[in-house]
Parts: structure tokens; C-alpha cells; sequence
């Protein structure tokens, strides 16, 4: 996740943030004119949860209950929408093999065999599978949650969804 400040010139002050939930509001100075937009680009498939963390609160809990008390205008949560973060490894798996299929699959629908770019990203997502498998507790990375998890979070937070605006839906509907 990136931080930064629009200035009034609008340039960009951005500053990588490697424990996100050492961040907190009074870190960012922010003057009470300035509107506040923090977005997270799937960043939080690697925060720990519960199954990790017994001894210290939720990181994936202290970083929504940090974004609210921010009191951002909007706050946009790209997340990856997975089941394959169970603590049991045949369940993990077998959710693991499932989503892992469908992106392959996607790959043979949109690029050819030999693009080296698709080679790339072959490579990348069985360096994903191999750590949802093969890895347990701190060692394994990745671990999504469903979209619906991720909304019970943000509300437990104080976050609240905003509804789409109606137009918006209806132009993707007729496409």
C-alpha cells in the first residue's frame, strides 16, 4: 500500500509502507481541508490473520480500525477474492486448485503459449501455488479472504459500503 499527498499543485508524495498496520492517522498530518482517499491494491492477501497471530490483535483488524479512525472520504478495497486460506491442508488445496485452474484457464483463453509475458506469470502463480501448499503458519504468504469476510471486517471496523450509483450499474448491465 502507498501513501501519499496531493498537494495543491497536484503532485504526488507517495512513500511505501511495509507494516501496514504500524500506520495510524496522526501519522499522516492531515489538514482538516484535505480530502483523504486511501486505496489498497490487493495488499491485504498478505497480512496475517487469526490463524497466526493468537498472541497479538488481528494485523488485518488493526489496519481496517487505523483506515476508519482516518476517516478517509473513500476508501477503495481491491481485494482477492479467494477461499484458499484454510487452516486444514486438503480443504486449502483443494480451494487452491480450483482458483489456480480458472486463472490458467483465463491465460489459454487470452494468450498464446509462447508470449513470454504469459511465461512470466506461469511462473508467478505457481510460485503462489507452491507457497498456499507447501507453506504453513508465518512461512505461507497469501492468504485472501472471500469478498464477504473482507465486508464483515470493514464494518466491524466502522467502515461502511457506499451503494454504486445506479447509471454506473446500468451501463455495465447493457454491455
Amino acid at each position: 500500500m502507498y501513501l501519499g499527498k496531493v498537494s495543491p499543485t497536484v503532485k504526488e508524495q507517495l512513500t511505501y509502507l511495509a507494516k501496514l498496520e504500524a500506520v495510524c492517522a496522526e501519522d499522516l498530518d492531515i489538514d482538516t481541508d484535505e480530502v483523504l482517499v486511501v486505496i489498497s491494491r490487493f495488499c491485504f492477501k498478505n497480512l496475517m490473520d487469526e490463524s497466526v497471530t493468537v498472541d497479538r490483535p488481528n494485523p488485518r483488524d488493526t489496519v481496517l480500525k487505523n483506515i476508519a479512525n482516518m476517516r478517509p472520504e473513500v476508501f477503495i478495497h481491491d481485494i482477492l477474492n479467494g477461499s484458499y486460506n484454510g487452516a486444514f491442508f486438503v480443504s486449502r488445496f483443494h480451494e487452491a486448485l480450483k482458483y489456480f485452474a480458472a486463472m490458467f484457464d483465463a491465460m489459454d483463453t487470452i494468450m498464446p503459449q509462447e508470449n513470454q509475458n504469459r511465461l512470466l506469470a506461469e511462473q508467478w502463480l505457481a510460485m503462489c501455488v507452491m507457497n498456499i501448499v507447501a507453506c504453513e503458519g508465518v512461512d505461507r504468504v497469501s492468504r485472501p479472504h472471500s469478498y464477504k469476510q473482507w465486508q464483515v471486517r470493514s464494518k466491524r471496523a466502522g467502515l461502511r459500503q457506499l451503494p454504486l450509483d445506479s447509471n454506473i450499474v446500468q451501463m455495465f448491465k447493457t454491455r
